[in-house]
């Protein structure tokens, strides 16, 4: 194996084994997992420092421990663990050698690289590149196309309607309706006693309902504004708004379901009004994501994000910021 001349890198932590000539290499990554991505970067490392003249002993990440709970003040130990995967690394320095070379290459060529566009646009992360290589792609493309019924929309500039399916999803509603809305903060290093890395804390809620048909919307919130774990004021409320009969709607259920539960086990004399609100939930993500409901404004997309604007285009007060600010 022959070095690239010139290549270069840096590391998070060089660390120097005691009494030896030897070195780790700790790479430091903000996650909870490794990633293949993170096995590329520091194999990376080790090509350029293992060809520096330095004795690699081992490799490491050093990642976020999932099950450290907070208690009193953060212990750096045990929130931070390392992950050895120097026989990983090892084994991927051919691979290493070969890339390092081709990209060497690069710099030195009158002309840029011809890249077919493909999957690797978009892993791990979309390339950071591709506003220059999809320069010629519109907005809204092939790649973006998700069913028939997309494309058909497209050619036709045709609203797809299923009222079958449409029907079925609206005879699952129960009255009165709770259109409810959570927003949650979710942090590396937990701010509150009891609580992980990344943990979603949820800090507010917005509840539109409306206890009959073409009955004008009620509407009841929390917003916890002291700095303080908000999870039992917010429990006690969502509790007490959220009654014990009706559906409970909300978009992309999966997200306060599971919020919920972490509520439940947090809060266990209120296991079972969580356990009631969520077999209450119906998601309002069903219909357009199963296309029962579908307009090529949405470009292939069943994100509110989209849908709004796709069906409320002239309406400032139908945006989607303005339905974020209003919850």
């Amino acid at each position: 194996m022959h070095p690239v001349t010139g290549a270069f890198s840096k590391i998070d932590v060089l660390r120097k084994v005691p009494n030896t000539n030897e070195w780790d290499l700790i790479e430091v990554k903000g996650a909870l997992n490794i990633k293949s991505y993170h096995i590329d970067d520091v194999s990376f490392q080790y090509y350029v420092f293992h060809h520096a003249g330095y004795n690699i002993r081992h490799c490491f990440l050093m990642l976020l421990n999932r099950d450290y709970i907070r208690q009193g003040d953060p212990d750096p130990k045990g929130l931070l663990m390392l992950e050895d995967i120097t026989e990983k690394v090892v084994e991927k320095q051919n691979m290493t050698d070969v890339l390092a070379t081709q990209l060497a290459v690069v710099p030195t060529q009158k002309n840029e690289p011809t890249i077919v566009i493909s999957s690797h646009c978009f892993t791990p992360f979309e390339c950071d590149y591709k506003e220059h290589c999809w320069q010629h792609v519109p907005e809204y493309s092939i790649y973006n196309l998700f069913s028939k019924i997309d494309i058909e929309s497209f050619k036709t500039d045709a609203k797809h309607i299923d009222k079958e399916g449409i029907n079925n999803f609206l005879n699952e509603l129960e009255y009165p309706l709770y259109y409810l809305d959570y927003e949650a903060i979710s942090y590396a290093i937990p701010l509150f006693d009891g609580t992980s890395p990344y943990q979603a804390i949820p800090f507010q809620f917005s509840l539109h309902i409306q206890e009959s048909p073409g009955a004008d919307l009620g509407y009841s919130s929390y917003l916890h504004r002291e700095l303080s774990d908000p999870r039992r004021a917010f429990t006690e409320q969502l509790i007490a708004d959220c009654g014990n009969k009706g559906s409970v709607i909300v978009f992309n259920e999966s997200y306060e379901k599971k919020i919920n539960k972490g509520l439940a086990k947090l809060f266990p004399q209120y296991t079972d009004e969580f356990e009631a609100i969520n077999k209450r939930m119906i998601d309002l993500l069903i219909p357009f994501r199963k296309r029962f409901l579908y307009t090529s404004e949405q470009k292939s997309s069943c994100s509110i994000k989209n849908v709004l604007p796709a069906y409320y285009p002239n309406e400032k007060e139908y945006s989607y910021i303005a339905f974020r600010a209003c919850s």
